[in-house]
């Protein structure tokens, strides 16, 4: 059973304090530790979570992070792509960002993304939100054309610029960008 965000656990709390640290070392000592601060602009909430440690995800972290990227609208949880995150992740090191992440959207129904694409051209039919493998971001201290050009050095998965909108589109599926 998933809790709301608004009770996240002490482990939680305090992966997320060291999260931030994480960002700022070097390639080296980020491979062993990863860590992302979230707030969520739909729903207010935040989380901090260090969601890779000691070679592996970190379970409890990444259920966290399910929780925070859900659809919003309908409040179903997905589990979503660790990938996404490893690269938001590397380049927030990259750009010496804090790694504080901005989400617009992470999972969606398909209900919902089909009520989205009724209602924008910009939403594909079928959206890799559906599956857990894109999300809609923006960091807080780098502007989207410096974290755009990062993302896009990765070749990993698609990468779109959504400059009128203020968000980047990272996804799990062919490699691949756009720009808006």
């Amino acid at each position: 059973m998933n809790k709301p965000i608004g009770a996240i656990s002490r482990r939680a709390v305090v992966g997320g304090l060291l999260a931030a640290p994480f960002v700022l070392r070097s390639a080296e000592a980020a491979s062993s530790a990863r860590g992302l601060w979230f707030k969520h602009l739909r729903t207010e909430e935040t989380l901090g979570a260090t969601y890779w440690r000691n070679g592996r995800y970190d379970r409890g972290a990444m259920r966290e992070i399910n929780q925070i990227m859900r659809d919003w609208r309908s409040d179903d949880i997905f589990r979503m792509a660790p990938r996404n995150l490893d690269t938001i992740h590397k380049a927030c090191v990259r750009m010496g960002s804090s790694g504080r992440v901005e989400i617009i959207s992470g999972y969606r129904t398909a209900k919902t993304n089909a009520m989205l694409k009724r209602s924008s051209r910009g939403v594909a039919s079928k959206s890799y939100h559906v599956t857990g493998q894109a999300i809609d971001f923006r960091l807080r201290d780098r502007t989207l054309s410096q974290t755009h050009r990062a993302l896009l050095s990765y070749q990993n998965g698609g990468v779109g610029l959504y400059s009128r909108s203020e968000f980047i589109h990272v996804d799990t599926g062919p490699i691949r960008s756009w720009g808006r």
